[in-house]
């Protein structure tokens, strides 16, 4: 009805992810946290964030 467990998408292991990229998603949500704390808004920090980081797309902020 819903398919098979293994016909649907799993999240990547720890172990097949890049190395550092834990630790980036990791400081990453701290900072957006904290942005939050602060009052910025979604879309605020996501404009902001585009700025001061230019490499970053829109994919990284839709993975937190």
């Amino acid at each position: 009805m819903y398919g098979r467990a293994d016909d649907r998408a799993q999240a990547p292991s720890r172990s097949s992810l890049p190395p550092g990229y834990a630790e980036f998603h990791q400081q990453f949500g701290t900072l957006i946290t904290a942005l939050a704390a602060q009052g910025w808004t979604p879309s605020e920090t996501h404009r902001r964030i585009r700025v001061l980081f230019r490499k970053l797309t829109g994919n990284i902020l839709i993975l937190l």
